[in-house]
């Protein structure tokens, strides 16, 4: 749930950008499982994914932490994740 400011990189995370799903919105799970067009997986609901999935995420979690041109400005808070929900499905 962490907030970078991506001015620096707006070419990439701009309108019709190839990032852009990722702007304004936590889309771990899509950026883990590749389901880039099902709107299911712009989300922070990780159950289910497998270690490296996982791994994907801390990768890019440290790509961010320590890049110097894109600035940690806060947290997202979340709405709890109903635990009688099934996770969203593989695409």
């Amino acid at each position: 749930g962490k907030v970078y400011d991506v001015t620096w990189g707006r070419h990439f995370y701009g309108p019709g950008a190839g990032y852009h799903l990722f702007a304004g919105r936590d889309s771990s799970r899509a950026l883990a499982t590749g389901c880039l067009t099902d709107k299911s997986h712009w989300t922070h609901d990780l159950r289910g994914l497998d270690e490296n999935q996982l791994a994907i995420i801390d990768s890019w979690d440290r790509f961010w932490s320590h890049n110097n041109q894109y600035f940690y400005v806060g947290k997202l808070i979340y709405d709890p994740i109903d635990p009688n929900t099934e996770p969203p499905k593989d695409c």
